[in-house]
């Protein structure tokens, strides 16, 4: 039986779709708010087409004794921004 904190779940590729059909003009831009030897942290700010300040943004960090822990820590502040869009 699955968690009662799952049901309400929507994976990363619905959130994707989901944003795609209701703003198809929108984007979605990263940038690294901090990097050290250890760690980063990423923003990522989402924007409409005529918006000049974000509808919304997320944040994602990781360290660095993890693989691929700077496209991850992207990833992961992509997806908290998509989550905060649709969600």
């Amino acid at each position: 039986m699955a968690a009662k904190f799952l049901e309400d779940y929507v994976g990363v590729d619905d959130l994707i779709k989901q944003m795609n059909e209701q703003y198809p003009e929108g984007r979605l831009v990263s940038e690294i708010v901090e990097k050290t030897d250890k760690m980063v942290v990423f923003k990522t700010s989402f924007y409409t087409k005529d918006n000049v300040s974000p509808k919304c943004t997320g944040h994602g960090s990781k360290y660095s004794t993890e693989d691929l822990w700077l496209e991850k820590a992207e990833q992961k502040s992509r997806v908290r921004c998509h989550r905060v869009l649709i969600g």
